[in-house]
This record gives C-alpha cells, sequence and structure tokens, in this order.
C-alpha cells in the first residue's frame, strides 16, 4: 500500500467536526506520540510529539485570530473531555510555519512545528515511545480522517534512509530531504546487527556538514567517494570526507579530513526538487565526490575496489551493510560503526512491494527479517557482497519502509554493477583533463 502525506484542507475558521470516520476506538495510551491541540479546552487539531519539547502538524491549524498563548497541547491522553492523570497539559511558545506556506485553502507546504514551552515528561520512552513520523494513507472507503484529525498521523510506508526536515528547526542537524511535505524521520544507522571491529572497514567514509554526519559514503579510489545522489542538498552541502574513522564523535589520529571539489551526481538524477512520493527520485540515485586531495591509504584508509563486470547477484547471497547512527528507535545516535548481515530479496518480492519505485535494473533489495540492516543516515553506504577475497562493493544503500525494522517492505540499494560504465567515464574523463 502506496501513501502520501494528505493534510486536510479545511479551514479552522468554520465548524470542526471532529474525528476518525469508520475505523476502531484505540486501545487507551496505545499511541502515545499523540497530541491534541486545543484552544478554550476545546480540540481543534491533532498533533504528533516528535521531540520532547516539539510537536509536528498541519499549518492551516494556525488560527491568526486565536492569540497565540491560547493554544495549548495535551499529552497522553485518551478521553479529552475528562482531565486524565496521565495528561499532561503545555502550552505553546512559538508557531514555526513553514515558510512556503501561505493559503490556508491550499495543499501546498501544510506543514507546522510547534515549539513547546517546556519539554513533556517522559513517561513513556523506554516502552512505548518512539520518534516515529506519520503520513496520511491512501484512504479506504468508510474509514480515515475527518475534520479536527489535521496534523495527525495515519499509517506510513517508506522512509528514505537520509536524514530528515523536520530537524532544521533544531539546532542538532540539518535537512537533506527534498519536498516541501515529505516527513522522513528522524531515525538514523544502521539497526541490528553489531559494532565494527575499528578500522576493519577502512573504505567507509562519513559525509558531514558542519560535524554532522549526513550520509555514508565508500572510498572507490584515492580521490574519489561513491554516495547516493540524494545526500546532496543545494542549500547546505557536505563540507567534509571523513575517511579512517571509527567514532565520528572524536578526534581520531587516523582520521582524515578532506573537501570535496566536485560534486557529480548521476545526469539523470532529477535536478529540481520533486516530491519525496515522485519515483523519479528513487531512480539514478548515485553520485561521484571528486575530493580536494588525494586521501593517504594506510592501514585506516584503503580503497574498495570496484566490481569488474556487470553481473546480477542472486536471491539468497548473504551480504553486508555498515554505517553510523542510531541503533534503536527513540535513543540517541550511536557515534560508532555498526554493522549488519543482510540476505537479498527476490526481485519479485521487491516489486511486489515497492511498484512503480522499484527498477529491476538499476536497483537490488534485500530481505526484511526485521533482525539488521539500515536505517535513515545510512544512504551512501555499501554494500558489500560475496566472501573473503572475492567480496565486492554491490550496492549503495538507497531506501526502506518505516519503521527501518518493518518486516513488511524491503530495503532497497542502487546497484553499483548497473552504473560502472557512467562511473568509469566519469572518472576517465576527468584524469584526460
Amino acid at each position: 500500500m502506496l501513501v502520501f502525506l494528505l493534510l486536510s484542507q479545511i479551514s479552522l475558521s468554520g465548524g470542526v467536526q471532529s474525528g476518525i470516520f469508520g475505523g476502531d476506538e484505540a486501545k487507551p495510551h496505545s499511541r502515545p506520540y499523540m497530541a491534541s491541540l486545543q484552544t478554550g479546552g476545546r480540540h481543534v487539531c491533532g498533533g504528533v510529539l516528535i521531540r520532547e519539547d516539539y510537536v509536528l502538524t498541519a499549518a492551516h491549524c494556525y488560527n491568526r485570530s486565536i492569540p497565540d498563548r491560547a493554544m495549548e497541547v495535551v499529552l497522553g491522553a485518551h478521553g479529552i473531555s475528562s482531565k486524565e492523570s496521565s495528561q499532561q497539559r503545555i502550552q505553546v511558545k512559538k508557531f514555526h510555519k513553514h515558510p512556503q506556506f501561505r493559503d490556508p485553502n491550499q495543499y501546498d507546504y501544510d506543514i507546522m512545528l510547534l515549539k513547546e514551552q517546556k519539554k513533556c515528561e517522559d513517561l513513556w520512552q523506554k516502552e512505548h515511545f518512539n520518534q516515529t513520523h506519520m503520513v496520511c494513507s491512501s484512504s479506504k472507503q468508510g474509514k480515515g480522517f475527518c475534520q479536527g484529525d489535521s496534523g495527525g498521523p495515519q499509517v506510513y510506508t517508506w522512509v528514505s534512509a537520509r536524514t530528515g526536515p523536520i530537524r532544521r528547526s533544531t539546532p542538532e542537524s540539518r535537512p537533506s530531504c527534498p519536498g516541501s511535505r515529505s516527513v522522513c524521520g528522524m531515525q538514523s544507522g544502521i539497526f541490528g546487527g553489531r559494532m565494527a571491529k575499528p578500522h576493519s572497514r577502512p573504505y567507509m567514509a562519513s559525509l558531514q556538514t558542519r560535524r554532522h554526519h549526513g550520509c555514508g559514503g565508500v572510498l572507490i579510489r584515492e580521490d574519489y567517494v561513491l554516495t547516493a545522489a540524494h545526500c546532496y542538498n543545494r542549500s547546505d552541502p557536505i563540507d567534509d570526507v571523513v575517511l579512517g574513522a571509527h567514532n565520528i564523535s572524536e578526534q581520531e589520529k587516523s582520521q582524515q579530513h578532506i573537501g570535496i571539489s566536485e560534486f557529480i551526481p548521476h545526469p539523470k538524477y532529477p535536478k529540481k526538487k520533486l516530491r519525496n512520493d515522485d519515483p523519479r527520485t528513487r531512480e539514478h540515485d548515485i553520485m561521484l565526490l571528486k575530493l580536494k586531495t588525494k586521501a593517504k591509504q594506510n592501514k585506516f584508509v584503503k580503497v574498495l575496489e570496484l566490481p569488474k563486470k556487470y553481473g546480477k547477484i542472486r536471491a539468497g547471497e548473504q551480504c553486508e551493510v555498515a554505517g553510523w547512527g542510531k541503533r534503536v528507535l527513540g535513543r540517541e545516535a550511536e557515534n560508532v560503526l555498526y554493522e549488519a548481515e543482510v540476505m537479498l530479496d527476490k526481485t519479485s518480492n521487491c516489486e511486489a512491494k515497492w511498484q512503480q519505485y522499484y527498477n529491476q535494473d538499476q536497483m537490488t533489495c534485500s530481505v526484511p527479517d526485521g533482525r539488521g540492516g539500515f536505517c535513515q543516515g545510512d544512504s551512501g553506504g555499501p554494500l558489500i557482497c560475496g566472501k573473503g577475497k572475492a567480496k565486492i562493493l554491490y550496492g549503495v544503500t538507497a531506501y526502506t519502509g518505516a519503521p527501518c525494522d518493518t518486516t513488511e517492505y524491503p530495503e532497497v540499494y542502487t546497484r553499483v554493477p548497473y552504473f560502472l560504465p557512467w562511473i568509469k567515464d566519469v572518472i576517465g574523463v576527468n584524469d584526460a583533463l
């Protein structure tokens, strides 16, 4: 089932008939991230708690005729008409509407962050709370959302492996996910798996902006790193390639920090921003980074050679992924390199689940067993297949389902062998200059 972010366009200035139509009453407190946005004790919109002090909702939920201080966020509620002991009531300190949101009667850029006066008490984090980011599903007849549910979450399907745009309004990180209304999430890193032996993967690159890790990459030559095209953000580009790292939060002596002289995305990757649900954002998702200076190869920094030929690897083959970031949803990101084993899935399974988003020539996918794999922040990292000296760079991590440990949607990789002619052509042409 494919889903799209579709928020109600009904203005709050008229009558508000609240509620989900069809469906079932939720088990009390089974969705602890839900927020009721209220004025004068009256529910007007839904929202999602995405951090202790931030709620995500729809921009059209802001009503200029109501004083800002009158908006209250109610968390931990089941019955909003009663004063439950579980409830937390927090006033809104600031409204962050998307800067391009203009008209409450239009769909475009209808998204808003609410900064709370104080952080909510984290009553449920370990057992229940995930920083999961919901997008709305296409409606089935007889079930769905109605007025008063604007800003609340429904079921999600896929989330790309990149770091999400919601964090632009918080100081910790930067955005790299295009699309005005896509919610690409905040979970980052390899889930499951194990910590990699320090410097056992000397080809790994951390692509950073202002010392913040955004994507992974692979050193394929002393002066070239291979990664995903969607990692390139024109407004806030990668400014540092870190090689030879195990713990990216530390200044390890083994590390080499090298700038980028040229970003070379595949020429068929979209040059202009498209909606995140546009299939064109999934194809040709590969990019070369030309380094300003050559990396110095040693025991901490080494090149991973490209595959020699075009061939495909059959389903059932055991492969490996590696990257930095969160391993458990709802917790802080790890700073050390982690790795996990995955098994390639059948093309038919990938196509059945991802439909128009999956290109069998350009992509491969792994079985979604829920035990180990990649997540957001791992885009551009390697998919390594084979054993011993026969190991090859077979893929570059591209996109996956939400949450990242879903067992429904296979993880998808851009298949490197398919793009060998383009890679060799780019590198060859630049050598001749």
